[in-house]
């Protein structure tokens, strides 16, 4: 499981996602984004972040295990995405 913490026009989304792989996981969470979640996130800026994250690929953040960073220009906008591989077994409080 990864989780996905989405800075966005001073929005912070936050989402999971079941995925095998890193790569994996940010093309399931880019194509199921809920476009109504996020403030000011058309079918436009889904399209632009899907095309992103074709090509795109997250950076290890040094001196962390399994957190990455990514950005993406989303309407003329810097947007920032940190993810966590997080553990596949849900504790919920």
């Amino acid at each position: 499981m990864y989780t996905y913490i989405l800075y966005f026009k001073g929005g912070t989304y936050i989402s999971q996602v079941q995925a095998n792989s890193l790569k994996e996981s940010m093309s399931v969470w880019a194509n199921n984004i809920n476009i109504n979640d996020i403030q000011y996130f058309g079918k436009s800026a889904k399209v632009q972040l899907i095309n992103q994250v074709v090509d795109d690929t997250a950076v290890l953040i040094r001196g962390l295990y399994n957190v990455w960073y990514a950005g993406f220009v989303i309407s003329g906008v810097y947007t920032s995405c940190n993810i966590i591989k997080t553990d596949s077994v849900p504790e919920v409080i």
